[in-house]
């Protein structure tokens, strides 16, 4: 079970670890009883923990589900969090972390870090899901220094929900057949493993912007990415977005966002355009609330800028047009589909689809 006040004791950072994932599933006392933490809830019977933890060389990236309950941390004489930082954002509910005499609650939408040298306590303060991502100190560049132990995140940084968009995709990627999880040869990724250094140039860049001193350039090419993909998936829907102007919003020049994007095999315009076209797609597709919608009303909603722009990228996309969508789906021969996130499988680059796996454990 993965809480996000301790680590198991074999995950000592400097140690070189390969790529594992773990996942539980525990409820009512004997959950709490067999949990490597202490919990405290006001109806044990009720309690409820669920989630995974991917490892990935010294990176540890965790989502969890909670119901209402405080951890504390249980000191072994292991080793623990004290080598790494930790980024944390919580997707739903509300948690708390308490260090000493300090406190860091962190509502729905919000993000903040963990940068101590001791154990502390965590509440859910209602049924909630925490993602974290706990990188080694060590690979900060001491990014994380001059700020308090714990924190939140200003809410208008611009790389927080990027971020947490390449978590996402990076855990979606891994828990796919083809990573391996649950099979494949025994081998070494360690700390040479590309999602290491993306995810901890990552978390160093949020501390630096959070110090007013981040530079774009500074991120590798899998954040630059990961970072235009996200904020393509928030703003594709309007007609202005084009690639000069994602470069300015995210303060980088042209030239360097499209070397990113090339590296992952793949160009600005593209990627603008599948992601309109997925969104026109799910519309045509769907015989509910938008069935009948107007194929100019189509185009607008998902960004483009007349019915043939839509058109043209509805074929390069999918082969069909925008009337054969709406046909097929009126003849139940194409089902409403979920409008995918354009974020969704970080590249291969940083995810190899051959990485070794060692470790696959299921708690139930």
């Amino acid at each position: 079970m993965e809480l996000i006040t301790r680590m198991s004791q074999d995950e000592g950072v400097g140690q070189t670890r390969d790529t594992s994932r773990v996942q539980w599933s525990l409820a009512g006392q004997d959950g709490i009883d067999r949990a490597p933490v202490r919990i405290d809830c006001a109806d044990p019977h009720a309690f409820r923990s669920r989630g995974t933890r991917w490892t990935f060389g010294d990176v540890i990236v965790s989502d969890t589900i909670h119901t209402a309950c405080t951890v504390s941390s249980v000191e072994t004489g292991g080793v623990d969090d004290r080598d790494r930082v930790s980024a944390i954002f919580v997707l739903s509910g509300g948690y708390d972390i308490v260090d000493a005499d300090r406190e860091l609650s962190l509502g729905k939408g919000r993000a903040g870090w963990l940068s101590v040298r001791r154990q502390v306590s965590g509440t859910s303060v209602q049924t909630s899901r925490v993602v974290r991502v706990a990188v080694p100190r060590e690979s900060l560049g001491g990014a994380e220094q001059g700020h308090r132990s714990l924190g939140r995140f200003d809410e208008a940084l611009m790389l927080t929900a990027p971020t947490l968009a390449f978590v996402l995709g990076l855990m979606g990627r891994a828990d796919e057949p083809g990573f391996g999880v649950d099979g494949g040869t025994d081998g070494d990724v360690g700390n040479g493993h590309p999602a290491v250094r993306a995810l901890s140039q990552l978390v160093s860049a949020l501390f630096r912007e959070q110090s007013g001193r981040v530079e774009a350039r500074a991120l590798p090419a899998a954040g630059l990415w990961a970072a235009a993909l996200a904020l393509i998936d928030r703003e594709f829907r309007d007609p202005l977005l084009d690639p000069a102007s994602l470069a300015v919003r995210l303060h980088i020049s042209l030239r360097q966002l499209q070397r990113a994007f090339a590296q992952n095999r793949s160009t600005i315009s593209d990627a603008i355009r599948d992601r309109r076209a997925e969104s026109a797609a799910a519309l045509l597709a769907d015989t509910g609330s938008n069935v009948g919608l107007p194929l100019g009303g189509v185009a607008a909603a998902s960004g483009f800028s007349s019915t043939k722009e839509m058109r043209f990228a509805l074929r390069t996309r999918h082969g069909m047009t925008p009337r054969e969508f709406r046909s097929a789906s009126a003849t139940s021969m194409l089902a409403p589909t979920a409008v995918p996130s354009a974020v969704v499988a970080p590249p291969a680059a940083v995810v190899p689809t051959a990485s070794p796996v060692r470790v696959a454990v299921t708690v139930s």
